[in-house]
């Protein structure tokens, strides 16, 4: 179907965790978040979510069914992803989202249309 690359600044990750109040360390504070096993800052799960939607609803303008996700690696502030979308059947779509660096799947999940 299509793809569409991201890199989420530590800059827009401040902007969504004071939106919606997810201002966890591992999110905001670099300095922390440097010296925890990740070594650096976390995009917010939700944004990513929100990403999929954003793209998913470009394409379906009238979609407003169902995304199931699952995640699997953290995406670090700075990191290039994909998000990269198939077609399965007229009722499901399968999306994946890939860091581009090492070619590693980080979430997964399907939209039902």
């Amino acid at each position: 179907m299509s793809q569409k690359t991201y890199m989420i600044s530590q800059e827009r990750v401040n902007k969504f965790a004071s939106l919606t109040g997810g201002e966890a360390r591992i999110h905001t504070d670099p300095e922390y978040a440097n010296n925890t096993s990740f070594g650096s800052t976390l995009v917010h799960g939700m944004f990513i979510v929100s990403l999929v939607e954003y793209e998913f609803s470009k394409r379906k303008p009238n979609w407003k069914g169902l995304l199931d996700i699952k995640f699997l690696k953290p995406i670090r502030t700075n990191e290039e992803f994909i998000i990269k979308f198939r077609n399965i059947n007229d009722k499901k779509v399968n999306f994946s989202i890939i860091l581009t660096k090492n070619k590693v799947e980080a979430s997964s999940g399907y939209l039902y249309i």
